[in-house]
């Protein structure tokens, strides 16, 4: 696996072919995890009342897609070679368990168990084989040790809105809206309940609209959600950084704003509905 010396960014990907299985396999299986509780504990203490630390792992197949293969070079082994592929995900099965138990024995609170969720890559038939079986055994572990379980699902979710509620995890989290996501938030929230509880990014590019544009759709956020059970808004992507306007600066205190006016619970604000994304 080769890194960009400036960018944690993969620039090759260690399995390119089917001749690169058995590698990939011996040093998955002879992978050791140990826990590290010293370093939750020390980093908990530091960012104290305000905040919480969260830990998380990847899925089998979210690690071969994003860790050992790339996009390209799943979507072809997978039918190229689905035996030889399915092999390798019962390989990585055993030690994702390993480390959801190591996690479930943590001090941590919040767990998250998979990241970076993509219905327009990973595919409604591919979430239901492939992920939902591994969310719904690992939430269960999670849940006897009294954790909150987390999947960081930043992508297009309109056609997996339906499985969500079937993993048995309790948040969404990264819940990217329109006009970069695919789902309004208005039809997560109606399609979950209450049960699930939407951590929402602010889509970033709403930034560069100005701080007016970013104050409404904060404000409409919140309408959409109101009283906001179960609701928490936050930046989980990059908002640019860009002199001379001050993007970040300027935004991020728009947002703080319409927080401190009307983020109070239960959130009640007098507007009329807008359209956003």
């Amino acid at each position: 696996m080769s890194l960009s010396p400036l960018n944690p960014w993969i620039m090759e990907y260690p399995v390119k072919s089917l001749s690169d299985y058995e590698a990939a396999k011996f040093i998955l299986e002879d992978t050791v995890y140990e826990p590290n509780y010293e370093a939750y504990v020390w980093a908990d203490r530091h960012v104290g009342d305000d905040g919480f630390v969260r830990v998380d792992c990847k899925s089998p197949f979210q690690s071969l897609l994003l860790n050992f293969m790339g996009y390209k070079t799943l979507a072809m082994e997978v039918h190229r070679h689905r035996k030889e592929f399915e092999d390798l995900l019962k390989a990585m099965e055993g030690k994702y368990y390993e480390v959801i138990h190591i996690l479930a024995n943590s001090p941590a609170e919040v767990v998250g168990i998979d990241g970076n969720i993509n219905g327009r890559v990973t595919s409604p038939r591919f979430f239901e084989k492939y992920l939902l079986p591994f969310y719904k055994r690992a939430s269960e572990i999670l849940h006897e040790k009294n954790k909150i379980v987390s999947v960081h699902m930043d992508g297009a979710l309109a056609c997996l809105r339906d499985l969500i509620p079937k993993t048995g995890i309790d948040v969404v989290e990264a819940f990217t809206p329109p006009p970069l996501g695919d789902l309004p938030l208005s039809e997560a929230r109606n399609a979950w309940g209450e049960d699930i509880i939407i951590e929402t990014n602010f889509p970033e590019i709403i930034c560069l609209e100005g701080v007016d544009a970013t104050k409404r759709y904060a404000k409409e956020m919140l309408r959409t959600v109101a009283p906001c059970d179960g609701f928490i808004l936050s930046v989980t992507e990059d908002i640019p950084y860009k002199e001379p306007n001050d993007i970040l600066e300027r935004s991020l205190r728009a947002i703080t704003d319409v927080m401190l006016k009307h983020g109070k619970y239960p959130v009640k604000i007098d507007m009329p509905p807008i359209q956003i994304g």
